[in-house]
Parts: structure tokens; sequence; C-alpha cells
């Protein structure tokens, strides 16, 4: 009850006619929304230090916020499967049949 109607901000009657199902989703949303509200404030602080940074870049050297401080968040998904080019598929093809053994008969 105390997540429900303490940071969830639902009334006694909410929390008592919620299905757990609906509870749920909303305990869902309040959790997505804090997370998002703590992530853009780490990007505006991210942003200032890059901000302060500036004047000591080198000339002609780039920096973005995101390679000053990089974020697990906005790293790609590890299960996303990176497409290989016809070049990419023929180089390893080449590079694993080296040692492959050739079909022979036995």
């Amino acid at each position: 009850m105390e997540m429900g109607c303490g940071q969830m901000g639902m009334t006694i009657d909410e929390f008592w006619n919620a299905t757990p199902r609906e509870f749920f989703n909303k305990m869902q949303g309040v959790y997505e929304h804090q997370k998002f509200l703590q992530q853009e404030a780490w990007k505006r602080m991210r942003h200032f230090a890059w901000l302060l940074l500036q004047p000591y870049i080198e000339r002609g050297k780039e920096l973005t916020p995101e390679q000053l401080m990089p974020f697990e968040w906005e790293r790609p998904d590890p299960g996303e499967v990176k497409r290989l080019s016809r070049e990419e598929i023929e180089d390893l093809k080449h590079k694993y049949s080296k040692g492959a053994p050739t079909n022979r008969k036995i």
C-alpha cells in the first residue's frame, strides 16, 4: 500500500479497486517516468561538462558529448544482429576455408 499510495500517488480507493494487472501497469509507468527523468538529468550534466571542456579541446578535433561520456542505455543492444556486406562474407569464407578439411572420400 505504501508503494501505491505513496510513490505512485494512488488514492486508497484506486489502490483497493485496482486489479493486479492495473497496479503493475501503473507501477511500470511510474518506474519508466522516473528512469526517464534520471537519464535526462545525466544527459544535461554531460552536456554541461562538454561545454566546459570546449576551450581546452584542440582545434580541428571534434568531441561530442556522447564520446565524452557514453551511457549504458545509449549503447546498441547486444542482441542486435549486424548485417554483413558481400565482401565481408567472402572475406570470412576465405579466412575460415584455409584450415577447413577438404571433401575427401573415405
